[in-house]
């Protein structure tokens, strides 16, 4: 039951990335969750809520930077429909995941990329 629920939440989450107020309050609330009974579906997951969120935003970015059919789009506007609200953010929030700038990633010029 608590597996399924979490499995739910994360589909939720998938589905809803690009929001930029996808907040664990919001996503409590549109799963009809308390706030703290959300958290503690992510409890034993090794993730909180809100790095879930990030990891998968950051993920879909990354797939998208990769994308040759993509490349047409700017960075910020990857950054932007995946739900995040500032490019600065998004840069140093991507560096620090993957070990270089998002442009280095697209291009797959930074040897140290992961």
């Amino acid at each position: 039951d608590r597996a399924l629920r979490l499995q739910r939440v994360k589909q939720l989450i998938d589905d809803h990335l690009a929001r930029p107020e996808l907040t664990p309050s919001r996503i409590a609330a549109d799963f009809g969750l308390s706030e703290r009974s959300l958290h503690r579906l992510f409890e034993g997951t090794g993730t909180s809520v809100v790095a879930h969120v990030c990891e998968r935003r950051l993920e879909r970015c990354a797939t998208a930077l990769r994308d040759p059919f993509q490349r047409g789009r700017s960075i910020a506007e990857v950054a932007y429909s995946s739900g995040f609200t500032s490019a600065s953010v998004f840069s140093r929030v991507f560096r620090d995941r993957y070990g270089c700038s998002p442009r280095a990633y697209r291009d797959e010029r930074a040897p140290n990329c992961r």
